[in-house]
């Protein structure tokens, strides 16, 4: 778990700094590159399967960034959740959907977390 926090971390600090851009069709779908599986993302929690665990803490910190970026009046998203509350919701959603994407996850944790987001950073 410790190990899945800090990649969590590097992840963030790894994606602050590069633009994404958010863009769906008429209809509202997009494509989300590489995503994996909340299976993976459960995996990469285990002892000795660290890669799994870096590649769906780099996925998440990349998506966080995006939106953070990308949407409007949002400063932080996860403001008052922090690196531990997003393990642990992540960790409870994909043990009973460990089908779905991190993606899907990901629009779930957003959506509950939008009206708690900081829309400015604190000073």
């Amino acid at each position: 778990m410790k190990s899945l926090v800090s990649g969590i971390v590097a992840a963030l600090a790894l994606t602050a700094s590069v633009q994404t851009c958010f863009a769906a069709d008429s209809n509202g779908y997009f494509n989300t590159m590489g995503a994996p599986s909340c299976g993976e993302f459960v995996l990469g929690q285990q002892p000795g399967h660290d890669l799994a665990g870096i590649r769906a803490a780099a996925w998440i910190g990349g998506y966080v960034s995006a939106y953070n970026t990308w949407m409007p009046d949002t400063y932080d998203i996860l403001a008052h959740a922090g690196i531990d509350g997003v393990t642990v919701w992540m960790t409870n959603y994909c043990n009973a959907h460990p089908l779905e994407s991190l993606s899907k996850a990901m629009e779930k944790l957003v959506a509950e977390q939008q009206p708690k987001r900081d829309v400015a950073r604190r000073r």
